[in-house]
């Protein structure tokens, strides 16, 4: 795994594993730019400067952006069953920003 750093959409995709983790322990679930800004960390969800990398504006391989792709990787968690769809941050940048996702709480077999 590349250190936090040097984390890309291209070099640490977005992993089932890696989201479950990143939403795991948090009472109240994490926003989509939360949980982008989890996996890469030095990229911002939009770009401040000419030519800067962003989570939202730069089309990546597949056609979509990183945090599109994040979502797609969520919604199927959501589908799964093991992720919720939780109430929109009022507070985020935006509304793709204000999408929060929950982990599902397992206990005695029954989410």
């Amino acid at each position: 795994m590349p250190p936090p750093g040097e984390r890309t959409p291209e070099t640490f995709p977005p992993q089932p594993e890696e989201l479950l983790r990143l939403l795991g322990g948090r009472l109240h679930g994490l926003s989509l730019r939360e949980v982008c800004e989890g996996l890469w960390p030095a990229l911002r969800w939009r770009a401040l400067f000419e030519n800067e990398d962003s989570i939202t504006e730069r089309v990546r391989k597949g056609g979509l952006t990183a945090a599109q792709s994040v979502h797609a990787e969520m919604m199927k968690l959501v589908a799964a069953g093991r992720v919720r769809l939780g109430h929109p941050r009022q507070n985020e940048v935006d509304v793709q920003a204000a999408i929060v996702y929950e982990a599902m709480r397992w206990s005695g077999g029954t989410p």
